[in-house]
Parts: structure tokens; sequence; C-alpha cells
């Protein structure tokens, strides 16, 4: 043991022999070898270790194409065990549907006819699903400046990708809507200037879009319609409120009237500020033409019944069965001697009781039911208000609706008794009168004798 020791302390404290006591040139350049080695070792783990925690793919790809170096996230992304992953050719892991332009960059790459590649690529897993990546490569160099391959780093893009696609899909199916819209899209900034408009407005006011951006819509307006019109836009913009069927008169680009209605809803950005207004103009020129025609129409028919002297009384057939008391001319009111409007709204048998236990409340709904008219030589009736006789002809005027047009016949009817009461008055007559009577035809006929 001392033996032992005394060699021990020997190897370690005695100065060397013919030395100074310092360690010989060649020991200290093994220990500081075997020191540098151990700090590279020790780097290397380091290295690796950053590399595990990256949230990208790391790679090294040699002259051949074979992955020779990964991270631990290049694992994780393709789904592909680190054995497997090594060794094999990066081509194998974009997708057959872009593996060809895939190798031709590498091979570019590798050659030096590209610096590098910062591209979108189409990969796929070990267990066939598919994802976009983005790829950014270069050239790999040793410590002595050799090529010895190429690094590449993958990010996984595939939710932004999609989210992209998504989106595209969106804006081109937006695109075509607004394209094939029968109505002009447009947007304004706050200052009420196009920014956009859709292809839609050369149709309607014969402009391009291209010539419309940049201008105002009172460009497009008649001096006394621009005025109006921009007096009620600004107190739409000053209270941010929306703009719903505004109807403007505008002039098309080769001078004609053209009638929109326009519709938009103020637009603000994240922060809240007012950026503008985004909307439809529509034409609604042919509509306020027929509008107008409509009117006109109505206002001759309303002028005939107002002046025919025949009583109108409309009235409406329910889903319900209910004939509904829906107006009539003044005419009616002349006739019956009362204020029709008071019957607006009732139904036949509420408006006029006593025609409840009569044919005509449903020869009324035959009428609306079948388009058959249906008329009556008398109708007498009597209430509180409405004494008299009346002759009615009965109509459909549309898909619910009916007329009824009636006259009074109480005097006629009373001439038609008072005329048979004479003429039993006078057969009374002729027969109890104590002569004989008789009548002779122009031929000498005998048509008549009394009784005697």
């Amino acid at each position: 043991m001392k033996k032992d020791a005394k060699r021990k302390g020997s190897a370690v404290d005695r100065p060397v022999k013919g030395g100074t006591g310092r360690m010989p040139p060649a020991a200290k350049r093994g220990t500081a070898g075997r020191k540098r080695t151990g700090q590279a070792a020790e780097q290397g783990m380091l290295l690796q270790q950053i590399l595990d925690t990256a949230s990208v793919a790391i790679f090294l790809v040699d002259k051949s194409g074979r992955i020779t170096h990964a991270n631990q996230r290049m694992s994780e992304m393709f789904r592909c065990p680190m054995g497997e992953l090594i060794g094999s050719e990066y081509v194998s892991h974009v997708h057959p549907s872009e593996r060809e332009i895939g190798r031709q960059k590498m091979l570019a790459l590798l050659e030096s006819e590209i610096p590098s590649v910062d591209l979108e690529r189409f990969y796929w897993r070990k267990d066939g699903s598919e994802f976009w990546g983005h790829l950014a490569g270069k050239r790999f160099h040793d410590d002595h400046g050799n090529e010895i391959g190429i690094i590449g780093v993958i990010t996984d893009i595939d939710k932004r990708k999609m989210m992209e696609m998504t989106l595209r899909e969106s804006e081109e199916k937006f695109r075509a809507l607004v394209e094939t819209s029968y109505d002009w899209i447009w947007e304004v900034d706050e200052r009420g200037v196009y920014t956009y408009a859709s292809p839609r407005v050369q149709n309607i006011l014969g402009y391009a879009a291209e010539e419309v951006v940049g201008r105002t819509p009172f460009d497009f307006m008649p001096p006394d319609e621009r005025a109006s019109v921009a007096a009620r836009f600004r107190e739409v913009i000053a209270t941010r409120e929306p703009l719903v069927g505004l109807e403007n008169t505008n002039l098309r680009k080769d001078g004609k009237v053209v009638i929109l209605e326009t519709s938009g809803m103020p637009i603000f950005d994240t922060a809240g500020a007012f950026k503008g207004y985004r909307g439809i103009d529509r034409d609604i020129t042919g509509r306020k033409q027929a509008d107008e025609k409509l009117r006109e129409s109505e206002n001759r028919t309303r002028s005939i019944i107002e002046s025919i002297p025949v009583g109108l009384h409309r009235y409406r057939l329910e889903p319900d069965g209910r004939l509904v008391f829906i107006g009539a001319n003044p005419a009616a009111d002349r006739i019956l001697g009362v204020d029709n409007s008071t019957f607006i709204g009732k139904t036949i048998e509420e408006a006029f009781p006593s025609l409840a236990d009569t044919e005509v409340p449903q020869r009324y709904r035959e009428v609306v039911a079948t388009g058959q008219t249906w008329q009556t030589e008398s109708i007498e009736y009597r209430d509180n208000a409405i004494e008299g006789a009346f002759e009615v002809h009965a109509f459909r005027t549309g898909p619910d609706t009916m007329v009824a047009a009636f006259e009074d016949i109480t005097e006629r009817k009373q001439a038609e008794m008072a005329l048979k009461e004479r003429e039993v008055k006078y057969r009374r007559l002729y027969n109890e009168t104590p002569v004989l009577l008789h009548s002779i035809s122009r031929d000498g006929t005998l048509v008549e004798v009394n009784d005697y």
C-alpha cells in the first residue's frame, strides 16, 4: 500500500526529472484535445436540444438527396419514426403531385443553379395524410467551406393554407355573386367617393366600373336631384344610419333617365372608426313606370266608378269563408242613403243583416269561387236604415274579390204594382158592365167579349 501510494504520489506531485514542475507540451496538447472534444460533445448535445424544441422541422440532406439529420419536430410533423426518417429520400415526403418539381428544385440547389429555395410545398405523411408546408432551404458547408448538402426548414402552414383556400373560395363565390347580380353593388369611403363598383353598373348607368370609382353618386344625378339627395345623404352619414330604399334619379351615360333604389350599411374598421358605406343600387325605372301606368289606370277606373249612376259594393272572400265588405262607390251612398264606408271590414251578414236569411250571401260566395255571374231582378230589403227593392248583378273582379252592382227599382216596382191594380180594376169593370162589350181585330176577328 505504501509503495502504491508513493507511486501514485510520484505520478501527480513529483516534479519531472530535469524539469521545472510543468506539464510536458505533448501531455498538455492531449489534455486540451480531450477538453475540446468534451466541449464539442456538450455543444452538440445542446444544439440537438435546441433543434428538438424548435416548432419547425429542421433537417440536412446530403448530395444524394437523403436526409442525414432531422430534429424531433420533423419526425412529429411527418408522423414518421426518426429511424425511418434518417436515410430516406427527401422527395419521398413530398406529395406525388409535386414530387417531380420538388426533385428538380433540390437538384438545382445542390448543383448551385439557384442560391436557395423559399416556397410553399404540398407534403404527405407516412400515414397517407397531406399537409401544406413552407420550405426554406440553402446549401450547407463544412468547417473547410466544402458543400456537403442542403439545410432545410419546414413550417407547417396547413391551417393557414386551408383558411386561405376557404377565403379564396368564399371570395370567388362572392365575386361570382356580385358579377352576376341583377343589382349594382358598391362601396364608398367616408367622403362618399366610390372605392368599388361591380360590373353591373355598366348595364344600369352605361359607365364601366373603373369610370365610376373615384367619383361620387351625386356626379350621376341631375342638378335638382343632386341637391336634395346630397342633403339627405349628409344627414345619414352624420348619424351613421343605414340607407334603406332611398329613391334617386340618375342620368345614364347616353342621357336617359334612370331611377335607382339605394340601400346600404355603414362600414367600421376594427377600432370602430367609420370608413364609409357598402350597399346596392337597384334599377326601378320599369317598376316606377308600371306604377305610374297603374296609378293612371286606377284613377281612370275610379273616375268611371265614381261617376256611374249604378251602386257598387265590393267584397273579398276570406280563406275562412267570410265575405267581407271592402268598399263602395258614391252612387251606392246616394241610392241607399247611408255612408257605406261604415260597413268596411264587416261581413255581408253584419253590414246588411236582412240578407243573412236570403240566398244572396251564398250566391256572392259562389261568384267568387266559380267566376260565374249571378243576377236577380228584385231583392226586397228592409232594415232600420235601408228600405227598397233592388236589381242586382254580381261578378268576380279578382281571385278573391267581387262586385255587386245594384239599382233601386222601388219606384219601378211601385209603378208596376199600380199598373197591375189598374188592370185588375179595368178587368172587373169590363166584365161587370151590364151591356155586351166585345173587341174585334182589324181583320174582323172577335178577340174579346165581356161576361155579360
